[in-house]
């Protein structure tokens, strides 16, 4: 298995990862094969699980989406016709039903966020192994915590360039994903603010959260979609210098206030002869209007009460229901038309009393 990978891992972790993380990630390494540098197994998480001390697989899950957060990503992600795969919401895969997940130690090339161990570095001439590393030996590691982390570098016009430590952008103010798009774009110059930009790009032409901002842009940079990217903001910025550029025409004469044209008199005169125009048209309309008489409504009317014999008539006759109906057409047809309707109503009532319904032709 990979001991000697567990120890080169262990050198090269950051400082700042919890101590977790750091366990999984060594433990990963110690499961993995030094050759291929990959880990893989239908039980490789359980093992995790039981050598680090955490409870469930899901727990040791949880952490390694930690470490990704913190770039230093441990699991394969999948390929879809030779390229990286995501889903829907733009996070990457790193397994499907019946295919377990590969985890593959990094190399510090592939992982950025990994600190260079102290043994591959030069050190100054004339320094052996036990040669002291404080401030006056000129090293550029020291010892802090326990652990070799390297010092900043010296400022000036040697150390000048896209990360130098001299210049208010140097690497460690940078993201990790950041990293990734100022590398993969380091032979066209692109400045941090040009890098920016086209990361701001990528995220607005992509629908959804990017969980893993990282492998997201890696993925991106090795289709070699950076370039178009970088085009496309250098041509915005040069529209807006243009646009910024222009000349603006010189500013012209305050304009004159408009000169009086009209007298007062003969402004007066003008608006008399107006009115009497209006006035002269409205009573033309007046007598073209035609007069028609008034019409007087006469005076309302109390309701004329019932007789008491009427009333219980109608009352008898409304407890019919639609009954009522036949009742008063023969009543009406047996009386005549010009008979008073309380009669007839007194009638249906006799009809309806005597139980019988009679026709037309029998009332007739």
């Amino acid at each position: 298995m990979g001991y000697a990978l567990r120890r080169w891992l262990a050198d090269r972790l950051p400082l700042e990862l919890s101590s977790g993380e750091r366990l999984v990630a060594l433990e990963i390494a110690d499961q993995a094969n030094e050759e291929t540098r990959l880990a893989y197994g239908k039980n490789l998480l359980q093992t995790v699980a039981r050598r680090t001390g955490f409870a469930n697989e899901k727990q040791v899950g949880h952490v390694l989406g930690k470490l990704a957060k913190r770039s230093i990503e441990l699991r394969v992600q999948l390929t879809k016709n030779g390229e990286p795969f995501f889903d829907g919401k733009g996070r990457p895969v790193f397994a499907y039903e019946k295919h377990e997940t590969t985890y593959k130690i990094p190399f510090e090339s592939e992982c950025p966020a990994l600190v260079p161990c102290p043994q591959d570095q030069p050190g100054p001439v004339g320094a052996g192994p036990d040669a002291p590393s404080g401030p006056a030996s000129g090293a550029e590691w020291s010892r802090a915590d326990g652990r070799v982390v390297p010092r900043a570098r010296p400022t000036g016009p040697a150390s000048a360039g896209p990360f130098s430590s001299g210049s208010p952008h140097d690497s460690s103010s940078l993201l990790s994903h950041e990293r990734v798009v100022m590398e993969a774009l380091a032979e066209y110059e692109v400045t941090v603010d040009e890098m920016r930009e086209v990361i701001k790009e990528i995220r607005q032409a992509t629908k959804g959260k990017i969980e893993n901002p990282t492998s997201y842009f890696r993925a991106i940079a090795q289709r070699g979609d950076l370039p178009d990217y970088l085009n496309r903001v250098r041509a915005n910025a040069e529209r807006r210098a243009a646009y910024a550029a222009r000349p603006t025409p010189p500013p012209g004469p305050d304009p004159e206030p408009p000169q009086a044209t009209t007298a007062p008199e003969e402004k007066e005169a003008i608006l008399s002869a107006t009115r009497e125009r209006l006035d002269a048209l409205r009573r033309s309309q007046n007598q073209r209007r035609p007069t028609s008489p008034t019409r007087v409504l006469p005076p309302r009317q109390a309701p004329e009460e019932l007789p008491a014999d009427v009333q219980a008539a109608r009352e008898e006759l409304d407890r019919l229901g639609d009954r009522k109906f036949d009742l008063i057409a023969a009543a009406r047809d047996k009386l005549g038309p010009e008979v008073h309707r309380n009669e007839v109503f007194i009638l249906a009532a006799q009809l309806a009393r005597s139980n019988t319904r009679p026709s037309v032709q029998e009332a007739s």
